[in-house]
């Protein structure tokens, strides 16, 4: 049997063994298995395809150069798989891992079929799959890569693009305040435009610091003391509703809600949720927070009605820079930062705390997010 058929008629099996290898990867630990095998089936079956064209051809090995001009199947599903990891937060490094763990996969399959693969044809075979595979590789790399660089361009362009939109609030404020003869209602308006841009590039700084701050990996500092959720929920809603005052909001409190948290960052926590649920969330439906006190921990959950996330993006949407788009006609008027830092941001301060958050998206049910705290443990 030839490598290329061997794959072909073992292939759920060489997935399931690659799934096992790339599941310790920093990102695929957050992954569930379909999202984790993503483009799997499909590189090995171009792979196959590839070689079997190959072989047939008594094609030898690609020139370096080729590699990536290449147009075959190959590239197809690789490319895609590279366009994509970036999303669900793998990085270059954790790209290669993937294919060495699946070169490793198909490797220690073969080899395991013992004689029957033994020989110089066992040789050539291993030759041709290792060259499809770089091939592969390289394009899933090269696409990977142009995803990195082109999100990395839209994160400074839309850094700058916030900074300026309250700089220039400040700027015409300023002029107005030097205007002889101005009344007391004017400049109570202008000195409250002032406020509001500061309190936005105070936001937009504090967060561009904190993702450096994680990805330094000295993570987000928190200090845990005894909390009561209860009157923090209730001041981030009074916080959220000053600002949103078409908005609907409801709370419903149960429980004990006391825990070891560090209260300014679980403050943070439940601003960045509400006002991501205002943004993505229809206007005539509430926003709704809950928070429910049990033996083991408390549970928050931030809901919303509007439509549903892709699949895909449930997938990444706690990764830097990625936005769910906003969908509706009409948005509401936000003050908020479009960095795509907000809820990596939460997520972070949930793993400071040792907790988790999931986020669960339909139809019927609207997008909700939930934190699970768990007490201090004697």
């Amino acid at each position: 049997m030839t490598l290329s058929a061997f794959i072909q008629d073992h292939l759920d099996a060489i997935v399931t063994e690659w799934e096992t290898f790339a599941r310790p990867l920093p990102a695929g630990r957050t992954l569930n298995a379909p999202a984790l095998r993503d483009h799997g089936r499909e590189i090995l079956l171009a792979i196959a395809g590839d070689m079997q064209r190959r072989h047939a051809d008594q094609e030898g090995a690609r020139q370096p150069q080729d590699i990536v001009a290449t147009e075959e199947p190959t590239a197809c599903a690789a490319a895609e798989h590279g366009t994509l990891r970036p999303l669900a937060g793998f990085d270059l490094v954790q790209l290669f891992a993937e294919f060495h763990a699946l070169r490793a996969s198909v490797t220690a399959s073969w080899l395991r079929e013992g004689p029957a693969v033994s020989g110089p044809s066992s040789v050539e075979e291993l030759a041709r799959f290792n060259d499809c595979l770089d091939s592969a590789l390289a394009r899933s790399v090269h696409r990977c890569a142009d995803e990195v660089a082109a999100s990395r361009d839209m994160f400074v362009a839309v850094l700058g693009h916030d900074l300026r939109s309250p700089l220039s609030g400040i700027g015409m404020s300023a002029v107005l305040l030097a205007k002889p003869g101005l009344s007391d209602e004017a400049r109570q308006q202008a000195a409250a435009r002032v406020r509001r841009a500061c309190r936005d590039m105070n936001h937009l700084i504090t967060d561009l610091l904190e993702y450096t701050q994680t990805r330094l990996g000295s993570g987000i500092p928190i200090d845990r003391r005894v909390c009561d959720l209860g009157p923090l929920c209730g001041n981030a809603l009074e916080d959220i509703r000053a600002g949103h005052p078409g908005q609907q909001f409801m709370q419903r409190l149960s429980g004990d809600l006391s825990v070891q948290a560090d209260a300014a960052r679980m403050r943070q926590v439940l601003s960045n949720l509400l006002n991501n649920a205002v943004q993505h969330g229809h206007r005539e439906s509430p926003v709704t927070l809950t928070a429910d006190g049990g033996p083991d921990g408390v549970v928050l959950t931030v809901a919303h009605a509007g439509d549903p996330m892709p699949s895909d993006l449930l997938q990444a949407v706690f990764e830097p820079r990625v936005q769910a788009p906003d969908t509706r006609a009409e948005g509401h008027d936000l003050t908020r930062t479009s960095l795509g830092l907000g809820l990596f941001i939460v997520r972070e301060i949930v793993l400071a705390h040792a907790g988790s958050i999931t986020v669960e998206s339909s139809t019927a049910q609207g997008t909700a997010f939930t934190i699970r705290l768990p007490r201090a443990r004697d």
